[in-house]
């Protein structure tokens, strides 16, 4: 979060974090992790404080182009040397990136059983008053 490797959010090598391109460019999928960090992070995102990434990165030699567009310029990067990191970030470096919050078919199944769990108790604890 904010290039800041103190707060990792996930890691390929790990299986945390999938990436992938395609013609409109990079995607990520993040397993968000249950940290101060992580939850801070998603709740932002969902609250839309979060909209945007940053990215460090080397481009390979003449992996780029440059054109200008109708108030600045606009860079076309088409092949990259290295990614070294992606960031969730306050300030976006890249006013075309957006971030989005989804929940995994697991959230989604743990939070059902959490709640039904939760009335099976008040239920039980009703019938012993």
């Amino acid at each position: 979060y904010n290039h800041d490797y103190a707060n990792v959010l996930g890691r390929v090598d790990a299986g945390t974090l999938k990436l992938s391109i395609d013609n409109v460019g990079l995607h990520f999928v993040l397993d968000m992790p249950d940290t101060t960090v992580g939850h801070d992070v998603y709740n932002n995102i969902k609250a839309g404080n979060l909209k945007g990434m940053s990215f460090g990165f080397v481009v390979a030699d003449r992996g780029d182009s440059w054109q200008q567009g109708s108030s600045k310029p606009i860079r076309t990067i088409n092949q990259l040397e290295t990614l070294g990191e992606i960031s969730v970030v306050s300030k976006p470096a890249y006013d075309d990136t957006s971030i989005n919050v989804t929940r995994s078919i697991k959230q989604f199944e743990d939070e059902r059983t959490r709640k039904y769990k939760e009335k099976v108790r008040a239920y039980l604890d009703g019938l012993s008053d």
